[in-house]
């Protein structure tokens, strides 16, 4: 395509969004709900109730999770399938980039000593970006419930002090609370709370202003919704998705690489 037919579209498509958004008309009310319930659940005598941190309410947050788990699950069997020493499909191609790329990313960040924790990786950054990218099928994305996410978060917690535990044994983790002095053990507790709270709550934060940003366009735009523009959609939507699970991953990746107690020797 010609550069000046580029421009031209451009140009167009710049014209008619101003047109809908001078003579849309918005809806009366806005509002960004939680995730929807799909039914209700007793379960040891626990009844569902909104309130209680104990509610048994099945969400669209649990729905589209188990679809997503489904789908990868379809999708790395079928990757996985008839697998050849010397690769000579496309499929089986993209199956070791895609390995090799978490397999290069946990080396790099954490050595070689932490590979193990590969498929882990891989899992939370799949997990995260397909349930960001529910949302261009017209879905709630679980990732902008805090719930789901702060559930990542405690899972690469326990990582962590499993690490802690195992490199430096109950004594030097008992004394790295107290380092670098003993006044510094409030501190130092408060820390190992609080890290996966932010952990979770940047990603979670991040994709919920995403899903506003765009419900605040859709709702100034009126009938004129499908005009908004495709840039927009292509960042919360795509580029959103990868970079948020890519930097929780990460983060992941840093979190369990600092907690390491042992000798420096043996860190490498």
């Amino acid at each position: 395509m010609k550069k000046a037919s580029v421009w031209v579209i451009l140009i167009i498509a710049l014209a008619v969004y101003i047109a809908g958004l001078i003579f849309a008309t918005p809806a009366e009310d806005f509002g960004v709900d939680g995730a929807q319930v799909v039914f209700e659940l007793e379960l040891f005598g626990i009844t569902s109730d909104p309130s209680s941190l104990l509610s048994t309410d099945i969400t669209t947050s649990v729905t589209v999770q188990i679809g997503v788990t489904i789908f990868l699950g379809l999708l790395f069997f079928f990757l996985g399938r008839n697998l050849k020493v010397r690769p000579d499909s496309k499929k089986q191609l993209f199956a070791e980039y895609v390995v090799g790329f978490f397999n290069g990313t946990v080396k790099d960040s954490m050595g070689e000593k932490y590979m193990s924790y590969a498929p882990f990786m891989a899992a939370i950054f799949c997990f995260s970006m397909f349930n960001s990218l529910t949302s261009i099928l017209g879905l709630r994305g679980p990732t902008a419930d805090i719930s789901v996410v702060l559930t990542w978060g405690l899972m690469t917690a326990f990582l962590v002090h499993r690490n802690r535990l195992k490199s430096g044994g109950i004594w030097r983790t008992t004394k790295s609370f107290f380092e670098p002095v003993a006044p510094m053990l409030p501190l130092n507790i408060l820390n190992d709370i609080t890290t996966p709270l932010t952990h979770s709550f940047r990603h979670f934060g991040n994709i919920l202003a995403g899903t506003i940003i765009m419900s605040i366009f859709y709702w100034a735009l009126g009938y004129f919704a499908f005009v908004v523009p495709a840039a927009f959609s292509l960042y919360f939507d795509l580029f959103g998705a990868f970079i948020q699970a890519f930097i929780f991953m990460t983060l992941a990746t840093v979190y369990i690489l600092i907690s390491d107690l042992s000798p420096p020797e043996e860190q490498s």
